[in-house]
């Protein structure tokens, strides 16, 4: 019989911490994704940061991909560009993304200043053999708010750059160069105007941890998530200029709304 996905994520996370504990130069493991949270789902990846003696941390990840091969079928193994080791598994059905990072045993006091906020130690915590150094640690993250340290700073910011990225929108269509600008609506544009509508509609828990696009759907109204949809473009150019007006009078619609509320300004005059 066929393996599931999240049997074969199981098996694979239980080789790696099987390996881990027979591993002297690692002293600790922490999940620091959505199953380490207590939100994680049938389809979640897998977030593990491994806590190596500092004499042995050059060394473990210059040889990580044969360290990790040893855990099931590895398709895929490379330093992304968040400059963290990550893998991909053969699972039989969707492959399994396991994003890794090692850190030397001196990073523990800084781990209480990441934007992690664990439900319990038990969900963070794998492995540890740090003499409770680790456990404090996380122990000082559980129910850490990931609010924005301040709204009206929040809303400066993902106002400032919804209204300058979409200006730079504008003149790449002028130049003609449909891609670039298609590329930084997607990419800038749409991801400060969801920013913008979490700000309004108060679904900012995970602020400071998560994309404003994730679970989008349910965090802002029907109404304005019919308007967020009409800012999806179609192929061509014309209809990708349809799309930024929208996405303006969206975005003119919710700082306006904003500032009625509470009293922030924004940039009215563009």
């Amino acid at each position: 019989m066929t393996e599931s996905y999240e049997q074969t994520r199981a098996a694979i996370k239980a080789r790696i911490l099987n390996s881990i504990e027979r591993d002297r130069r690692v002293i600790g493991c922490l999940d620091y994704g959505s199953t380490g949270h207590g939100t994680g789902d049938q389809w979640s990846d897998l977030d593990l940061a491994l806590i190596i003696r500092e004499e042995a941390l050059d060394s473990f990840e210059a040889a990580w991909r044969g360290w990790a091969a040893q855990f099931g079928d590895l398709l895929l193994a490379y330093r992304s560009f968040a400059g963290h080791p990550w893998a991909v598994y053969d699972t039989g059905t969707t492959p399994l993304r396991v994003d890794f990072s090692f850190k030397p045993a001196s990073f523990l006091p800084q781990l209480v200043d990441l934007p992690l906020s664990p439900s319990s130690k038990d969900h963070m915590i794998l492995y540890d053999d740090t003499e409770e150094a680790l456990s404090m640690a996380v122990e000082r993250l559980v129910g850490k708010s990931l609010q924005p340290a301040d709204l009206q700073e929040s809303f400066g910011q993902a106002s400032g750059d919804f209204w300058y990225m979409l200006l730079r929108c504008q003149t790449r269509l002028l130049r003609r160069h449909y891609w670039a600008a298609r590329s930084d609506f997607h990419a800038l544009v749409l991801h400060n105007l969801m920013a913008l509508l979490r700000l309004e509609s108060g679904a900012t828990e995970k602020w400071q941890a998560s994309n404003p696009a994730d679970g989008i759907e349910s965090a802002i109204s029907q109404e304005r998530l019919a308007s967020l949809n009409a800012c999806i473009p179609d192929r061509n150019e014309h209809d990708l200029q349809r799309a930024m007006r929208a996405a303006s009078e969206l975005g003119a619609a919710i700082c306006a709304q904003i500032h009625e509320t509470k009293g922030w300004s924004w940039p009215e005059t563009l």
